[in-house]
């Protein structure tokens, strides 16, 4: 019951578990701060109401189109996931996505791969030019880390990095089935959204690093907190790392 509770609260809002107390201040944010600043919230809820006439409520469902249709039949790559961000174990559904900053006019470029059974970032990469090397390079060390990929599903937008050749022949050489939102739909990844709207709230606009090096390393040390120090209700109170161990110990169990 406890897996099927989370599953629900995540398919009706899946920022939900990424805008929970942490239980420590993050880098960057002010003394003795325990909950996320307010505005973390509301990035999260402006995220909601990006798509005109939603008003604040799940957003309706677009109509697949003639041209989705014809996207999906030109590559082979459907919307497997569904906007489903429910997963009963990790290394069963992973959502990547490339994120921008700008520091004095100089622009950085964040790739981050999450495995939506807890909100860890398993593995991120940054450069100063949206290559595909940035992408390629998260998605090898991501899958690195695990063996089983059978039943893995990669699931990002529509960027020109996930319909290269080069990046598809990864996937499918580790057996991952690739799943794409519907063109121009963000509520199709929304969890990996939200976590850089997060990011972006407790570290960057409240650090305001300014140089793009202080950038990369506070970026490196958030996703470190976020991964082992950042508690989440939706977690039973665990960080993303705590509540894996703890599961896949309990797994192990005779």
């Amino acid at each position: 019951m406890r897996s099927s509770s989370r599953c629900l609260s995540i398919r009706v809002a899946p920022w939900h578990w990424l805008t929970s107390t942490p239980c420590q201040s993050p880098p960057g944010s002010p003394e003795g701060g325990h909950d996320p600043p307010e505005s973390a919230v509301t990035i999260n809820q402006n995220a909601r109401s990006r798509s005109p006439g939603t008003s604040g409520h799940d957003p309706p469902e677009s109509p697949v189109t003639t041209n989705q249709n014809a996207w999906s039949r030109s590559t082979g790559i459907p919307n497997i996931l569904q906007r489903d961000f429910c997963a009963t174990a990790p290394n069963q559904k992973w959502a990547t996505d490339v994120t921008e900053f700008n520091v004095n006019g100089q622009k950085l470029y964040l790739s981050a791969c999450m495995d939506l059974y807890n909100g860890e970032i398993v593995a991120h990469r940054m450069a100063r030019r949206p290559v595909f090397e940035l992408v390629s390079s998260t998605l090898q060390v991501a899958l690195s880390r695990t063996r089983c990929t059978a039943e893995l599903i990669v699931h990002s937008d529509q960027g020109w990095h996930y319909k290269m050749q080069p990046y598809r022949a990864m996937l499918a050489r580790r057996g991952v089935k690739q799943s794409m939102s519907r063109k121009g739909n963000c509520f199709d990844n929304a969890v990996i959204e939200s976590f850089f709207g997060t990011l972006k709230a407790e570290y960057f606009h409240l650090a305001a690093p300014n140089s793009l090096d202080a950038l990369e390393a506070g970026v490196h040390d958030y996703i470190s907190y976020y991964n082992h120090g950042r508690i989440k209700l939706g977690l039973q109170g665990l960080s993303p790392v705590e509540y894996r161990l703890r599961s896949t110990a309990r797994s192990a169990e005779p």
